[in-house]
């Protein structure tokens, strides 16, 4: 990238509120910022247009996700083509939840404090009153990868059974809403890419029967299910091929083989993979070159410093002063 360019912060926050636009405007103004949401006024808002919504949230560029929290007033609400690239993964903090289900049945859902999935592509229909929702929003190709298939039943929502690290990811969502206005941009950063970790492990455990569906993969849909692994846990300096192998549920040499086919080597991919992201930490945070280095799963900071100059042909802080993102000071 040329010197000088200006490079995009590593996450955005994103806030907005109805109170903002006159009161006859406000559903009309909530219901332009979801584009991908076909929405019908409930209650006052169908007379006055009066409606409450407030919105606020983080999206981060390396994580490739958003986490966001809406508080609205009641509503109906259906995705349309242009939501349906994306799987909702978060919580019902307050409020009711009705879903349409296969039948057409409007069923109220009981599912206050709990994760859920809702499919955008599924394209299900729902009425909210008064609903607090808190939600991670993922790639729903992502999402079909690590579970599988189909993230969701016919209706286009799957309530997540208890877990362990279900209720970590739960805690964590929560904690992170709490503190959108105190984060500052690497923490964020770094929260997010941990809950999208999070979630990443607990769909993953979801998948029926991973093993067989794995072994009849062709070998390059194998390679690219490692490498979404891969990209799961680069920060990871303890990740073998061994910890692929058992988590895609196939052989070793099944693995090697997939990529040598490809002409690729597992190892060098990682590699390649650690180092790419390095430089995208490197261009789009100020982060301390020694976090970067334990972000991208090298614990040896003098490895690392040898890895990324060999790979890129600077050293991490002379890459960072050539390509890194500068802030503009007023002149003095």
């Amino acid at each position: 990238m040329p010197q000088g360019q200006p490079h995009p912060p590593p996450v955005t926050l994103i806030r907005a509120s109805t109170s903002s636009a006159p009161q006859s405007e406000q559903f009309d103004y909530w219901r332009e910022m979801f584009p991908g949401v076909d929405m019908t006024p409930s209650g006052e808002a169908r007379v006055t247009g009066q409606f409450h919504g407030e919105l606020i949230g983080i999206q981060s560029v390396s994580a490739g996700v958003a986490l966001s929290r809406t508080i609205s007033s009641s509503n109906k609400a259906r995705f349309n083509a242009l939501g349906g690239e994306d799987v909702l993964l978060g919580i019902f903090d307050s409020g009711r939840l009705g879903l349409r289900d296969e039948r057409g049945h409007m069923k109220e859902l009981q599912s206050t404090g709990t994760l859920y999935i809702l499919d955008a592509g599924r394209a299900p229909e729902f009425q909210a009153e008064q609903l607090s929702n808190l939600y991670l929003t993922l790639p729903r190709s992502y999402a079909t990868g690590l579970l599988g298939g189909d993230p969701t039943p016919r209706c286009g929502f799957r309530q997540l059974p208890r877990t362990s690290l279900g209720q970590i990811l739960h805690d964590h969502l929560l904690a992170i809403s709490r503190q959108f206005n105190d984060l500052g941009q690497e923490d964020a950063d770094a929260a997010i890419l941990a809950a999208k970790s999070m979630a990443a492990t607990l769909l993953r455990g979801m998948a029926p029967a991973r093993r067989d569906k794995v072994q009849k993969l062709d070998h390059k849909d194998l390679v690219a299910a490692a490498r979404q692994c891969m990209s799961d846990r680069l920060h990871d300096p303890s990740l073998t091929v061994t910890d692929l192998s058992r988590t895609l549920g196939c052989s070793r040499a099944h693995l090697y083989r997939a990529f040598r086919e490809l002409d690729m080597s597992v190892a060098e991919e990682l590699r390649i993979m650690r180092l790419t992201r390095a430089a995208e930490h490197l261009r789009c945070s100020n982060r301390e070159v020694g976090d970067i280095a334990l972000a991208s799963g090298y614990a040896d900071f003098s490895a690392f410093t040898r890895a990324f100059h060999r790979y890129h042909g600077l050293s991490p802080r002379d890459y960072r002063e050539a390509y890194g993102y500068k802030p503009i000071r007023p002149a003095s």
